[in-house]
């Protein structure tokens, strides 16, 4: 009779308990959570940022065009066909500036630049000086008329031309830096330079004076060269 054998039966191994393993596992476990946790909380508050951004954009953006547009109306020149401006001078006579078409300047108002402008200064017909041109400018603030081009200045008696003239509408005064030549009751006469005042009651011409003069029982005396 044998005798029994002892029974062998199969156990696996158990794995060995790693702390360090376990360690690591659990904090790459914390950091997930972590990074979990901060992109659940800042995801909401970035969509935020870029709403309030782009509104913000939106605003300014809206701010910028109103100050371009604004720019480029306040950059137009405005134009004025047939204008007329009128007043009274400091004695309290009218004058008037007219002129086929107008130009204010966009940058300083007070600036007007005329074509084929016209001034009468003085009202009566015997003490009221005309004059027109090609083109001028008119300051509404300092009521000074520039003329250049073909300038004609008459008045009941005379009539002169020249290429430039300085009037000024507050006083009833012209004056200019350029050759002149006049023709009138008084005569002939042509200089470099002249100046007209109190609506032509005295007229002044300086530089290469060159005058015929017509003598006449009135006495006259309105014409003089330079003092």
């Amino acid at each position: 009779m044998s005798s029994p054998t002892a029974e062998h039966v199969y156990r696996p191994a158990m794995a060995k308990f790693d702390p360090e393993r376990r360690a690591r596992s659990l904090e790459r476990w914390r950091l997930h959570s972590r990074r979990v946790w901060i992109a659940r909380r800042a995801l909401p508050a970035l969509i935020v940022v870029l709403v309030l951004g782009l509104a913000v954009w939106a605003g300014v953006n809206t701010v910028l065009l109103r100050m371009s547009a604004a720019s480029r109306i306040a950059n137009m020149a405005i134009r004025m066909v047939n204008p007329k401006f009128m007043g009274r001078d400091q004695g309290g006579k009218p004058f008037f500036v007219g002129a086929s078409l107008a130009v204010r300047d966009s940058q300083t108002p007070q600036i007007i630049y005329l074509q084929q402008p016209t001034a009468v200064l003085g009202s009566a017909v015997s003490d009221r000086t005309e004059a027109n041109a090609n083109r001028g400018v008119y300051r509404e603030d300092t009521h000074m008329l520039t003329l250049d081009g073909n300038v004609h200045l008459r008045d009941a008696t005379d009539d002169f031309v020249t290429s430039h003239a300085v009037a000024n509408t507050a006083t009833n005064d012209v004056a200019g830096q350029a050759h002149i030549d006049g023709a009138g009751a008084f005569g002939r006469v042509s200089s470099d330079a002249y100046a007209v005042h109190e609506n032509g009651a005295h007229v002044f011409f300086y530089g290469h004076v060159k005058a015929h003069i017509i003598q006449s029982g009135s006495g006259g005396g309105a014409l003089k060269g330079p003092r």
